[in-house]
């Protein structure tokens, strides 16, 4: 069998204090993913957390526009929120 190779794209934004109160970032999406990996980084303590978070991936009807909302939990401003889709 020979190797295959996945399209990936990769989508970060730094948490807004807003953000960081709904606990949340949402990223609009060019296409539908088959799937995702999300991840935290927290400036203030260094640490990557990649377990315990939350992404709901949605298509509005009216406008076709795709989002993936990463939740995370104690999400702190200044935190890097990154998606990996493919």
């Amino acid at each position: 069998m020979a190797d295959r190779f996945v399209a990936m794209e990769k989508f970060s934004a730094k948490a807004t204090a807003a953000q960081a109160t709904d606990g949340k970032v949402v990223f609009t999406l060019p296409y539908l993913p088959v799937g995702y990996v999300a991840q935290v980084f927290a400036p203030t303590t260094g640490v990557v957390n990649n377990t315990g978070l939350t992404v709901k991936i949605a298509t509005n009807a009216t406008t076709g526009v795709i989002t993936a909302e990463v939740a995370v939990t104690s999400l702190a401003e200044d935190s890097v929120v990154s998606l990996i889709c493919f």
